[in-house]
């Protein structure tokens, strides 16, 4: 690590130490930068704000103050008949088949085996219900664009979608659309980003697997994600690396 950086990330580490009046220790992060796979991305501007995403998240743990003190799984449902009982406000995730959905709806609820993705990519087809803090659903929708399997699956998946976020009975609060930050954006990605814009959906971007960019790729790889979506903040995420999660809960809730 070179000494500019060193200082830099002194320097704002002391600013964001006053900030939350908490001791974290430049140990510590250095701990974090060592201990990474991707230790050579670690060099740049762009670093200091997964510091302060890892340092926030650390901080949350130390203190034994998760951001969701509960997850429960409640049902599977397809249809309007089988939505859970009781109404509560709820908060969609969707993205394309293999996205990565499942690790981070784990991730931000920071339990490993709440959402399971599907064996087979695209075959999850109901919109499963979880219920959050017993304050709101977290609703994990089947991945869309997938091209394998029966037309009658993949009819199937696309009616599960079009019924939860066109049912009267439903209406998300707000809708996380997940994009792979390393593929980009996908045809199948902006169809679907103007589906919800046509329902009037509160929608918000994350860049998953953002982790999984090299050094030289990610100025280009998250203006490609903010073009395609204009005027809609894109959050870095990341479940291995545990960046954006405190972002992002902060965002839906």
């Amino acid at each position: 690590m070179s000494c500019g950086f060193e200082s830099r990330l002194r320097h704002k580490l002391s600013i964001f130490t006053k900030k939350h009046e908490v001791f974290l220790g430049l140990e510590r992060v250095l701990y974090i930068f060592e201990n990474s796979k991707n230790l050579r991305k670690y060099k740049t501007h762009t670093d200091l704000v997964e510091v302060e995403s890892r340092l926030r998240h650390n901080k949350n743990m130390s203190e034994n103050k998760p951001l969701i003190k509960s997850a429960t799984f409640i049902k599977g449902a397809v249809y309007d008949t089988g939505l859970p009982e009781i109404e509560l406000p709820q908060i969609a995730f969707i993205g394309r088949s293999n996205v990565g959905k499942s690790s981070v709806i784990n991730s931000l609820t920071n339990r490993n085996k709440l959402a399971r993705s599907s064996s087979t990519p695209g075959f999850t087809a109901e919109a499963n219900f979880y219920l959050i803090n017993e304050d709101f659903y977290l609703v994990d929708l089947p991945g869309y664009g997938f091209a394998r399997g029966s037309h009658t699956q993949r009819d199937k998946i696309a009616n599960i979608i079009e019924w939860y976020f066109t049912s009267k009975n439903t209406n998300p609060k707000k809708v996380v659309l997940i994009i792979d930050a390393k593929v980009g954006p996908t045809v199948d990605d902006i169809h679907f980003y103007s589906f919800l814009t046509q329902q009037q959906k509160d929608t918000i971007i994350i860049a998953n697997k953002f982790d999984k960019l090299k050094q030289n790729e990610v100025f280009k790889a998250i203006s490609n994600i903010e073009n395609a979506f204009k005027g809609k903040k894109v959050i870095k995420y990341s479940a291995r690396e545990k960046i954006g999660i405190e972002e992002l809960f902060e965002s839906i809730k």
